[in-house]
């Protein structure tokens, strides 16, 4: 008797030119095929996420535009690296992914949802109307992640909401309520929706913490060396990154380091302490954590990817309320003390080992809960 394969699709920012994107993307997708033997991700790549990535960006309007003049003017130095990045995340897009035809508008995605008996949306911040990718556009372009019109079984997957409004996300709601099963990434947006849905709403972890440690050291060949090196990975604008850099090197020749950098945003030279890398890709980006000796990061996906492979890190995170998302995650495993509000008090910090098997214990029962409902919503 012939066994009925079941046909996955997965819609999320997976083609974005960040470390994070990608490889959020590409566990869920080696999760996802490991459990159900397939996943194809939908190739929703609209002209506003081209050009939000696009090597120099132009924003509408005349303000919009003469920022933006300002803004390019200022990143001519980065052009070289930025084609470069532009060209490695393509070819890797391309090489990573079982990709679906493209899909420019919604109506492109729509024309594909009979292809699949499940399609899961997430993870990263594919609810959220401020993301990158959605933020100037209109509501149109975000119902492809809502699965509008979709009638098989939906599933979301650590679908993020970021700091929307709640009037913001009255607007989803209706589309939110029509899935089977509904999981957030934050545990705090998580109980903000259930005070305004009435399905169940739960917590799970990032879809990069659904591979160990072990499988993302085998499957990309990670190694030691005999380097000894802070390893700073900043999302710091050109004005922030250089008094950034003063406080990095000052650090890290305290404690006897040199520091490799990589700041994607910004433009910036090498000097005794810091080697600023010119390019890096994902692949080559988990090597340089999983060899470092710390990491000192403002990035999401930085910190966490530092903890899945087990690694000492103080994880940056400013006041405002975008931050929430490094913080959630480092409270629930006990990582409160790796919170760094102000570059400055860096200074002040002793140089520890973060107890991993502590650290394991809670964040084991996490991805246990994790795997749990995903593995309920798929088969019920």
């Amino acid at each position: 008797m012939e066994v009925e394969i079941v046909k996955i699709g997965l819609i999320t920012y997976h083609s974005a030119y960040n470390f994070g994107s990608v490889l959020q993307a590409y566990a869920m997708q080696e999760y996802l095929k490991s459990e159900i033997g397939n996943c194809e991700i939908i190739n929703y790549r609209t002209k506003e996420q081209r050009r939000v990535y696009a090597i120099f960006v132009w924003n509408q309007g005349v303000v919009g535009w003469l920022k933006s003049l300002i803004k390019n003017v200022l990143n001519i130095p980065c052009y070289k690296r930025r084609k470069i990045r532009q060209e490695n995340y393509e070819k890797l897009i391309k090489n990573w992914f079982n990709l679906s035809v493209e899909c420019v508008e919604p109506e492109d995605v729509y024309a594909l949802w009979d292809k699949y008996d499940i399609i899961i949306s997430g993870s990263d911040q594919i609810w959220n109307k401020m993301s990158n990718e959605l933020a100037n556009v209109s509501w149109k372009y975000m119902m492809p992640y809502l699965l509008y019109g979709y009638m098989g079984k939906k599933v979301s997957y650590a679908s993020s909401i970021g700091n929307m409004s709640d009037e913001d996300l009255l607007k989803i709601i209706p589309e939110v309520e029509k899935f089977s099963a509904v999981s957030i990434r934050e545990k705090e947006t998580a109980t903000k929706l259930r005070n305004l849905c009435k399905v169940e709403i739960q917590s799970v972890v990032d879809p990069t913490f659904l591979l160990f440690k072990e499988e993302w050291i085998k499957r990309f060949e990670l190694q030691k060396t005999n380097e000894r090196y802070i390893l700073y990975y900043a999302l710091n604008r050109m004005m922030d990154i250089r008094k950034a850099k003063k406080i990095i090197g000052s650090y890290a020749k305290l404690h006897g380091y040199k520091v490799k950098m990589i700041a994607p945003l910004a433009y910036a030279k090498s000097n005794e302490i810091i080697e600023v890398l010119e390019e890096t890709d994902p692949v080559s980006f988990l090597q340089l954590i999983y060899d470092a000796d710390s990491i000192i990061t403002d990035s999401y996906h930085g910190t966490i990817l530092s903890i899945n492979l087990e690694k000492d890190i103080y994880s940056i995170c400013g006041r405002n309320v975008s931050d929430f998302r490094k913080t959630d995650i480092m409270k629930q495993i006990g990582l409160d003390d790796r919170i760094v509000f102000d570059l400055n008090d860096l200074i002040n910090k002793k140089y520890t080992s973060i107890d991993y098997d502590r650290v394991n214990t809670k964040l084991n029962a996490l991805r246990v809960q994790s795997k749990q409902y995903l593995k309920k919503a798929l088969q019920e």
